[in-house]
């Protein structure tokens, strides 16, 4: 059997949760035995090394550059521009459709679905939407973090996709939702959903592997996009609200700061914040991760799943989070740490910074839980999905 996997960025670097996802889900599928044809929407250009890496997966990928705002908005003024600026040429198309037969379509994202409905129609294969999030909440909730100019983007980015979304799920055949809370929003439109939870672990150690011992150290980290407004609401919110109040329990507690495209106020918020290193973009967050003590996500808003916890808990690293940043993770929910307030996110972090015994039992439910969100999960859940639903 054979899909077409579209690909909403560049898979690498593999910097993001986004690219991360979609590379397990690649991976996930070789390993279930199907043959992957790749096509990658991207809006950098991509270095030869990267390419190269790209066609391990497929030795024929395709790669799309995304049109610019300015040439996607005077082409398509309704469209929202993430989705106007993916165009796929007549080449590619003829490329992909003379060449063997594909039995399913993969769009990763909404943002590639004019591509994805157009293949699958020349192709007469199924389409599948593999759904990171409930788009137009998500865009809604990152306009009510934004500033003004970047706010009125998203919102206007969310009318024109509601109005799109119901010509746009007709030709979906199946929605693959990231948790059981963004269901709603397909069946609405009348697009069945099945739940294939993210791919957040290679990981599929034995059970009984040796028990992690806890850092002597209270140093905390914090990892995300820090130009995406959720993350940075979050971040500044546990520095003012939060540090402080675990500082007074625990003076050496430190935080460190972990992202990229940090804007040059925020770094120096960061470097004028007492008990705060701000390391920038990291390459390999490995060493970072086993010089803490545990991992904090403060979010509030957004919708999907927040895969930045994978590698944490993938090392056994307590999580300490809000409901919304648990979301759709109920396979490592013992492992995971969940307060909504100051007070309440604080008490947690000090308890797993005093407590050698909570430390551990967090740590050893989250390397047990993480192994249901590998890719090779994912990999049988499409390929039973794309099996069942092929037309050929």
């Amino acid at each position: 059997m054979s899909v077409l996997f579209i690909a909403d960025d560049s898979l690498f670097p593999t910097n993001s949760g986004g690219r991360a996802e979609a590379l397990g889900e690649c991976t996930g599928l070789i390993q279930a035995g199907i043959k992957v044809r790749l096509l990658v929407s991207h809006r950098l250009d991509i270095p030869p090394a990267d390419r190269e890496r790209h066609r391990a997966i497929d030795p024929e990928a395709i790669f799309i550059k995304r049109a610019s705002a300015l040439s996607s908005s005077l082409r398509h003024p309704l469209s929202p521009y993430q989705l106007s600026s993916r165009v796929i040429g007549r080449a590619q198309v003829t490329s992909i459709t003379s060449g063997p037969v594909i039995n399913a379509v993969i769009a990763s994202h909404e943002w590639t679905l004019n591509m994805g409905a157009k293949l699958a129609e020349r192709l007469d294969a199924p389409l599948i939407l593999r759904s990171h999030n409930d788009e137009v909440a998500y865009m809604n909730s990152l306009a009510g973090d934004a500033g003004l100019i970047r706010g009125a983007y998203y919102r206007a980015e969310a009318i024109r996709l509601k109005r799109l979304l119901p010509a746009l799920m007709r030709k979906v055949d199946f929605a693959a939702v990231l948790s059981d809370a963004d269901s709603s929003c397909y069946e609405a439109l009348g697009v069945p959903t099945r739940l294939i939870p993210p791919v957040l672990t290679e990981v599929t150690h034995d059970i009984e592997s040796p028990i992690r011992t806890p850092p002597d150290n209270t140093k905390i980290l914090f990892v995300g996009s820090l130009d995406a407004p959720q993350a940075v609401q979050g971040l500044r919110w546990f520095i003012a609200d939060v540090l402080p109040l675990v500082r007074k329990t625990c003076p050496e507690a430190s935080l460190i700061v972990a992202g990229r495209r940090a804007s040059p106020t925020l770094v120096r918020e960061l470097s004028r914040s007492e008990g705060v290193e701000y390391l920038g973009e990291v390459s390999d967050l490995e060493p970072v991760m086993s010089s803490v003590r545990i991992f904090v996500n403060p979010v509030f808003g957004g919708s999907g799943v927040n895969m930045k916890v994978g590698p944490p808990s993938e090392n056994g690293i307590p999580v300490v989070t809000t409901t919304i940043g648990a979301r759709g993770l109920d396979a490592i929910s013992g492992g995971l740490s969940v307060a909504n307030t100051e007070s309440g996110f604080a008490k947690i972090c000090c308890d797993l910074l005093i407590s050698n015994v909570l430390w551990i039992e967090k740590s050893r439910s989250l390397q047990q839980g993480i192994r249901s969100f590998t890719s090779m999960a994912s990999g049988r859940a499409f390929a039973e999905l794309a099996l069942g639903i092929s037309r050929r």
